[in-house]
């Protein structure tokens, strides 16, 4: 028996579906074409006369009742060729519809249909067809770019892109300039996207409604080819004609997220005389892209001081707040984003409130409250953060020394689509129970799957350090460095792990030297470089640093590093007092208290 013929009631009740489903397509296309009809105040005829004119859909000739019957039905015809796997058959009928009746609704479909085929050619054909019927038309210009830029002729795209540039009204140019430079994103060679883009926005470089926008654009471009001085040069250009102008602010942040000097207090100037809350927002976010998470929370709390409605915000605010273990008022920014997304529509209101019930989750953990931390977590109804949840009431039953039990529930959580999710969920279970050979078994598995896996590797050479392995270890970072130069947490790692041994300590500080070229700002790394410091013998620097760090970020192992360099120093009174904070912020840390417990000190 046939693989379709065995599966009987099932299949065909799919089929059913499906075709269903083409038939609700094809009606909601043919109720537009109703709305249409009655907009252009249509009176639509009750006879069909003898000889019906060719479908032509425009206010000047309004289709008659048995021709737009006729589309109907050739849509119909087409949907279910289409599910019936007769792809070229439903191209062809509705291109041919697309043709004779004018219709961009038609075309358009002619064009997906090609698109999810995968038949490049046939998607550019009905593009071009598209565009030359009705040239007028924004889609049909974005469709054809869509189209040339996925069978990789950037050149050729300038055409249809400068088209919509003229088309579209002078008002919304500059918004449209600035998304020229994402159609090019997806080619590999960037400095090709970086000429096209040029060449696309060219005719508005100096004009001063655009000139702004389309300079930011090619800056961005240039960015991304690795153009630096020319991303620069454009900025310059940029704000030559109106140095108040918005738009160049998002080549300003992007530059700054490239560590170049002078960038971040031109968007303070700014965002001081005074800009719109999506900037500032950006501001945020592009501090926590750089681990700046102090700064980022400053910025956050001064968003929601004159945005009190801010939803976002107050999220990103409420997230690093309880990063930085300030518990309640994390509690009170969360409620307050579930009481802002009371309003929203249902989807988004479902999303918000359940990455929230995950927070307030750890809250409750936090507080050692486990039946309140299981309640927030019983809210959670957003399809997407199922999975975190399970996770979370895994680690819930891990606290409780049920290991087993949680990773049982990691694993019936999990599906192919969160495979990798679910692999470092179990690790993290199994390294908060300190069974690191397990952990280790459980990522060697993972990796002959995906022997290059970075991620994976790094959380291997950290299980390895645990076993006593430091070969392992060193092997494993190493490799990780080769397969991503700039994996700036593995040089990390590596200097911190030789500073800790108190061995080849030059080696170690020029390895976390090379970590702070990717993140300068990140306290983690600036800690093992005031430990290393310490290490050689450099107590007076040592301590600069890490008080820098913790003051960046108040962690209990940077507070262990930074109170025994104080302690060395003979400033007692002051490390007992740091130990001290830190042990409330998290009493169970193995560095701080091997760090007591090795010095005899009891704060």
């Amino acid at each position: 028996m046939a693989a379709s013929e065995s599966c009987g009631g099932a299949c065909r009740a799919l089929n059913y579906h499906a075709r269903m489903k083409s038939i609700l397509r094809v009606a909601t296309l043919w109720l537009a074409y109703l709305a249409f009809a009655v907009s252009a105040q249509t009176v639509l005829p009750t006879a069909t006369p003898p000889n019906p004119p060719k479908l032509v859909a425009s206010p000047e000739r309004p289709a008659d009742a048995m021709q737009m019957a006729q589309t109907f039905y050739e849509l119909l015809l087409a949907e279910l060729s289409l599910i019936d796997g007769d792809i070229g058959q439903a191209y062809s009928l509705t291109l041919d519809l697309a043709k004779r009746s004018g219709d961009g609704a038609a075309y358009r479909r002619a064009t997906e249909i090609a698109l999810q085929s995968r038949s490049g050619e046939a998607a550019l054909q009905a593009a071009q067809a598209w565009v030359q019927a009705l040239p007028q038309a924004r889609e049909a210009q974005r469709y054809l770019t869509q189209v040339l830029i996925a069978l990789n002729r950037p050149q050729a795209a300038i055409a249809p892109l400068q088209a919509e540039l003229a088309i579209v009204d002078a008002t919304e140019r500059p918004e449209l300039l600035l998304q020229v430079g994402r159609y090019f994103q997806r080619l590999n060679d960037k400095r090709a996207a970086a000429d096209a883009v040029q060449k696309v926005v060219q005719p508005y470089l100096t004009a001063m409604d655009t000139g702004p926008a389309a300079w930011t654009v090619v800056g961005l471009a240039r960015l991304a080819a690795q153009d630096i001085s020319g991303a620069e040069d454009a900025l310059r250009q940029s704000l030559a004609p109106a140095p108040e102008a918005l738009a160049p602010m998002e080549l300003v942040l992007a530059l700054m997220m490239a560590h170049r000097d002078g960038m971040e207090p031109l968007l303070l100037q700014r965002l001081n005389r005074g800009a719109p809350v999506s900037l500032r927002l950006a501001y945020v976010r592009a501090l926590l892209s750089l681990e700046r998470y102090a700064d980022a929370q400053q910025q956050a709390q001064t968003l929601v001081d004159g945005a009190p409605d801010q939803i976002q915000a107050w999220f990103i605010l409420g997230s690093l707040q309880l990063e930085q273990k300030q518990v309640a008022q994390a509690e009170k920014s969360l409620l307050r984003v579930l009481e802002l997304g009371a309003t929203l529509p249902q989807e988004e209101r479902q999303r918000v409130q359940s990455r929230s019930y995950l927070l307030l989750s750890r809250i409750a953990q936090q507080r050692q409250d486990w039946v309140g931390a299981d309640a927030w977590l019983a809210k959670v109804n957003d399809e997407s953060q199922m999975f975190s949840a399970a996770s979370q009431r895994a680690a819930l039953l891990s606290r409780q020394g049920k290991t087993d039990e949680a990773l049982a529930l990691t694993r019936e959580a999990g599906t192919d689509a969160n495979a990798r999710e679910g692999v470092l969920a179990q690790l993290r279970l199994l390294r908060d129970a300190k069974r690191y050979t397990q952990a280790y078994d459980l990522l060697a598995k993972a990796l002959s799957d995906t022997p290059q896996d970075t991620e994976f590797l790094y959380e291997q050479a950290m299980v390895a350090e645990k076993l006593d392995q430091l070969g392992t270890m060193e092997t494993l970072l190493r490799q990780v460095i080769l397969l991503k130069p700039d994996a700036y947490h593995a040089y990390n790692a590596l200097g911190y792990s030789l500073a800790e041994r108190n061995t080849r300590l030059v080696e170690a500080r020029s390895l976390i030297e090379q970590a702070l070229k990717y993140a300068p700002t990140d306290p983690f790394i600036n800690d093992s470089l005031g430990w290393v410091e310490f290490r050689l013998g450099h107590a007076q620097n040592a301590k600069l640093i890490l008080e820098a760090a913790y003051k960046a970020r108040p962690d209990p192992e940077i507070a262990a590093h930074l109170g025994e360099v104080l302690w060395s120093l003979g400033q007692h009174d002051q490390a007992q007092r740091i130990w001290q904070d830190a042990l409330q912020l998290d009493d169970a840390n193995d560095t701080l208290n091997g760090t007591l417990q090795r010095l005899r000190v009891k704060p």
